[in-house]
């Protein structure tokens, strides 16, 4: 019988060895044995995470009773997780999710640790923005000057020049744009003759009327603009046919505009003004809009619920049911 136990836990600590491709050495001296306590951070724990994604913590351990994990800014800095797993069912393999704020407030360096009773292990871990368009944060007077949860523009074309639409609910709102989800990097406010400057004592923006504007930031001249919408479905599947628009209304709980319309079997656009400066089509029929695309067909005759949605910068779209 002892031998049978003695085999049997040389088997066990075998397997364990080559759990997850091997990513666990049997050379780490915490596993002397099955009966000793050991902790190990297995290595497909993740080095770099995007804000707004599951920090995943794979941890392997034995005889372990209490783990405490732990994650703190790189150096002995504030602490933004803390929690101590008791009993962790004899798992040798589990792992502790972890969700990243998608503010970015845990932007940079952190130290992952992992320990139970004399046993620490540490790992180093980067948060960034994941990749994408370049982005401007609009905070202000409209949502509490908080970046981390403001409006964006972006840059789609990835030349300095963004936009993006952003509801102002009262008069005279200030604002500013941020290059961060925080004000601790650079901001720009107003300069002279209405330019946009990054002075740290740079005046707000703002915009006189109540309204959905789109907004406008060029980082190479440093000039903006906010040009005020109001939307509209035009075209000869509407009673207006292309002459006159049929209005939306702006839905601000759900962010979106919407309008029940009568149509019949042909064809409609989106514009904003009741003008073509500002107008949006589907090129490829997929729902997504674009500026000046194609034409969107409206198959057969009826009640439709319409929705336009532009509260996400460059990733236009709407719905029609």
């Amino acid at each position: 019988m002892l031998k049978r136990t003695i085999f049997s836990k040389l088997l066990t600590l075998l397997a364990l060895c080559s759990l997850t491709f091997a990513t666990v050495s049997c050379e780490d001296e915490d596993w002397k044995s099955l009966d000793d306590l050991a902790v190990t951070i297995n290595q497909i724990t993740p080095d770099t995470v995007f804000f707004g994604n599951m920090y995943s913590v794979n941890v392997i351990a034995n005889k372990a009773s209490e783990l405490r994990i732990s994650l703190g800014q790189a150096g002995g800095g504030n602490s933004v997780f803390d929690t101590v797993i008791t009993n962790p069912g004899g798992k040798f393999v589990f792992t502790k999710d972890i969700p990243v704020p998608e503010s970015g407030e845990w932007d940079g360096d952190y130290t992952l640790k992992v320990s139970s009773g004399s046993i620490e292990k540490v790992k180093n871990v980067h948060f960034k923005e994941a990749p994408g368009f370049p982005t401007l944060w609009v905070p202000g007077s409209h949502q509490g000057w908080d970046p981390a949860s403001a409006p964006k523009i972006i840059s789609l074309g990835k030349d300095d020049k963004y936009e993006g639409y952003v509801n102002f609910p009262n008069s005279n709102t200030e604002f500013k744009f941020t290059s961060h989800p925080n004000w601790d990097n650079t901001n720009y406010g107003a300069g002279e003759g209405g330019a946009l400057s990054t002075d740290g004592s740079a005046g707000n923006l703002t915009a006189s009327e109540p309204g959905y504007y789109l907004l406008k930031a060029d980082l190479n001249d440093n000039t903006w603009s906010a040009t005020k919408t109001s939307w509209g479905v035009i075209g000869d599947a509407t009673a207006g046919g292309w002459d006159s628009d049929q209005d939306l209304t702006y839905d601000a709980k759900d962010m979106v505009w919407k309008g029940t319309l009568t149509l019949k079997a042909g064809e409609i656009k989106f514009r904003a003004n009741d003008g073509w400066d500002i107008n949006l089509g589907d090129d490829g029929a997929n729902g997504s809009l674009e500026y000046g695309g194609a034409n969107i067909k409206i198959a057969a005759a009826g009640t439709y619920e319409i929705e336009l949605n532009l509260s996400e910068a460059g990733n236009y779209t709407y719905t029609i049911k």
